[in-house]
């Protein structure tokens, strides 16, 4: 059920009369209705994803095939209700709202506006604050479930989830569960960014029919056209912690390279493997920066070592050499 020709109109779900029982949506490229119910689900709609969808198929009769929606079309929704100024923030908002939602910082003061995050695309991302970023309210599976979230809002994947363990990367045959770290680290900060739920199996999708793989590795520029809004990815392999942290700081996640096989063979920086770098706090006298781990989907702790490169605490690594920066890492700008 995915949506056939192009659009260039905005997909905000926008209220029509108060009186009328339902709000209007403006279909989008890639849209399918399950995708629609899922992500009005997410907005609080209720009664699930999939009587929401038996509701859309109820509220266009016009849509004499289910299967096929033309993108650009305005097509009818149950409307989202407004929570209360205090509920936790969308991404995406009404129209017409007096003000944004806002939401805390690190310091725990409620003082900036949270934006949604398909309007990033229209800003200088010079100019992006941390409270700036709204993570969405959960990530979810086709069948409903939701995926595990980090502190900071960005979803826990893990390469050998069986929902796409055994989905093939490209042309050279290996599976994400083999090689995938780069590619779920990849999706997990796409969908934060985006409020999407970008799975590996859905950016695999798109860099297959994009050209997005040379053999197995990804084409960085690529990746970033997956979600509606599209951001570009870059690849660095000059390691400066000052520009991790300005990241950071903004709320993009920074996708690092990392070594922890003595001898391994991880091409010219040594990365044996990839994480998505999602937050930095203050913990007493340190700075420790949170990762989630696409081997597992947990999230481990690294610290600044002398050279400025991260290190994962030892306490917390299990029957490995811990994580250590090669050097790599892939950034996450609105385009």
């Amino acid at each position: 059920m995915r949506a056939v020709a192009p659009s260039t109109e905005s997909t905000v779900f926008q209220p029509e009369e108060p009186t009328r029982p339902h709000a209007s949506y403006t279909v989008k490229p890639g849209d399918s209705l399950s995708k629609i119910a899922m992500r009005l689900s997410r907005q609080g709609v209720p009664g699930g994803w999939r009587n929401i969808l038996g509701k859309l198929i109820e509220l266009n009769p016009e849509v004499s095939d289910p299967d096929l929606i033309r993108a650009g079309a305005t097509i009818r929704v149950p409307p989202a209700p407004r929570p209360a100024r205090a509920s936790q923030p969308r991404t995406e908002p009404w129209r017409g709202e007096p003000e944004p939602p806002r939401v805390r910082s690190a310091g725990g003061a409620a003082n900036s506006p949270a934006l949604a995050a398909g309007s990033l695309a229209a800003m200088d991302p010079k100019r992006l604050s941390r409270t700036q970023l709204v993570p969405a309210s959960g990530f979810f599976r086709e069948d409903g479930r939701p995926f595990p979230v980090s502190k900071d809002g960005a979803p826990r994947y893990a390469q050998a989830d069986a929902e796409w363990a055994n989905v093939s990367m490209g042309n050279a045959g290996r599976s994400l569960a083999r090689s995938g770290c780069a590619l779920t680290s990849v999706a997990m900060a796409l969908s934060k960014l985006s409020g999407e739920t970008i799975t590996p199996s859905r950016l695999d999708a798109h860099l297959d029919s994009a050209g997005g793989y040379s053999g197995n590795a990804i084409v960085w520029g690529k990746a970033g056209e997956v979600t509606a809004s599209p951001f570009l990815v870059q690849k660095s392999t000059v390691w400066n912690i000052q520009s991790v942290d300005a990241e950071l700081l903004a709320g993009r996640p920074v996708v690092i390279g990392v070594d922890y096989k003595k001898g391994a063979s991880g091409g010219n920086s040594g990365t044996d493997h990839w994480l998505c770098l999602t937050r930095k706090e203050r913990q007493g006298t340190d700075d420790v920066y949170f990762a989630n781990d696409p081997r597992d989907g947990s999230e481990v702790r690294l610290k600044k070592d002398q050279e400025g490169k991260l290190v994962e605490d030892t306490i917390l690594t299990r029957g490995r050499d811990a994580y250590r920066t090669s050097g790599e890492q892939v950034t996450f700008l609105p385009a």
